[in-house]
């Protein structure tokens, strides 16, 4: 079994999306599928061009994977987006007192953001750089079955692309 984007209120968003004040609260995602990406917003925000979140939320929430193997099955998992693959832009966004619980393999797992992917590298990994301002992650768990079983860990985010901008973030 197995399922592509997962989120909590939209599973994937295209180039330039804009979203704004848009809150996620008290949503619960459990699944034992294999799930390319899952957050507790968007689970993937794909696209050459920039998408924009601003001051968008997941409160008082749940990110459950509940299968246990040896395979991965959750590459991607944050509180706020699973993965984004375009230089987007994310302002005052936060996850405050959500759950993400994983018991399979996961690669990339962060409390706002899983991982920021580009396809390039040198310049065009820059050209596809990401920037976080304003936001945080509050009262967050976030719980693996086993150490060995997370490629890349972050409080904040799993994995960053070369060039990103953080700033004024916890």
């Amino acid at each position: 079994q197995y399922v592509y984007h997962v989120g909590g209120a939209l599973g994937r968003t295209m180039a330039k999306a804009h979203i704004t004040d848009v809150n996620v609260e008290n949503a619960s995602i459990t699944t034992d599928a294999m799930v390319m990406s899952m957050g507790g917003f968007v689970g993937y925000i794909s696209g050459e061009y920039s998408s924009v979140l601003t001051n968008c939320s997941v409160m008082n929430s749940n990110l459950r994977q509940t299968s246990i193997n040896d395979s991965y099955k959750c590459l991607h998992i944050g509180g706020l987006v699973g993965d984004v693959d375009t230089s987007s832009k994310f302002a005052g966004c936060s996850v405050i007192n959500t759950d993400i619980v994983m018991q399979g393999r996961t690669y990339y797992y962060g409390g706002l953001i899983g991982s920021t992917y580009s396809t390039g590298f040198g310049e065009k990994n820059r050209e596809s750089a990401i920037t976080v301002k304003n936001c945080y992650v509050k009262d967050c768990d976030l719980t693996t079955a086993q150490s060995r079983n997370c490629n890349q860990y972050g409080g904040l985010i799993g994995w960053l692309t070369e060039g990103s901008t953080v700033q004024n973030c916890y």
